[in-house]
């Protein structure tokens, strides 16, 4: 079951910015407490790569490597040394982090792809640039009361037809901004 409830999708518009901030941040401490943990330094893209294909606790099953040599495998082979320790705890925490952030703010971004453009804008410049209806109105050459329909357009109709953010990953994201 998605989230399909306007004043919900009106809360994740306003907080899209601070998921990605946070988002940002999450992957600077990936990389950072992952050259702590193992003195290499390596982009958060191969991090969670390899924290995915060494995550032995998935399953017992042994997964086949790269060649011995290439970096992802050293990556592997490092992360599984500290997997035990608290930095692959850690790790796996942060981890989970920005999968959930991740994901929750490409489907936003790609559900805003999809709207038409004046609604694409009239969202961004509610809730990203808190402007308020007139000024967005005054901005687009419309009236206010046009604005108001292509908002409504966009976040009753649309978005609640194409987020398809369930109301774990919304419960999840929500609880993290409220911990910041």
């Amino acid at each position: 079951m998605y989230v399909t409830d306007p004043v919900k999708i009106k809360l994740l518009l306003t907080q899209c910015p601070t998921l990605e901030a946070m988002l940002a941040n999450l992957i600077i401490e990936l990389e950072v407490i992952y050259k702590q943990g193992t003195g290499i330094i390596c982009t958060s893209e191969e991090i969670m790569e390899a924290l995915a294909m060494s995550s032995d606790r998935l399953s017992d099953m042994p997964r086949s490597l790269s060649n011995p040599g290439d970096k992802l495998t050293n990556i592997i082979a490092d992360y599984q040394k500290i997997l035990d320790s608290e930095y692959g705890d850690l790790l796996m925490a942060i981890r989970n982090d920005v999968f959930m952030l991740d994901s929750v703010v490409r489907k936003i971004n790609n559900a805003m792809k999809q709207l038409p453009e004046e609604q694409r804008e009239i969202l961004s410049l509610k809730y990203w640039q808190k402007r308020s209806w007139k000024q967005i109105a005054d901005s687009m050459r419309v009236s206010k009361r046009q604005v108001e329909e292509w908002h409504r357009a966009a976040v009753n109709g649309q978005l609640c037809k194409v987020l398809q953010i369930n109301h774990d990953s919304y419960n999840y994201v929500m609880e993290k901004v409220r911990d910041k």
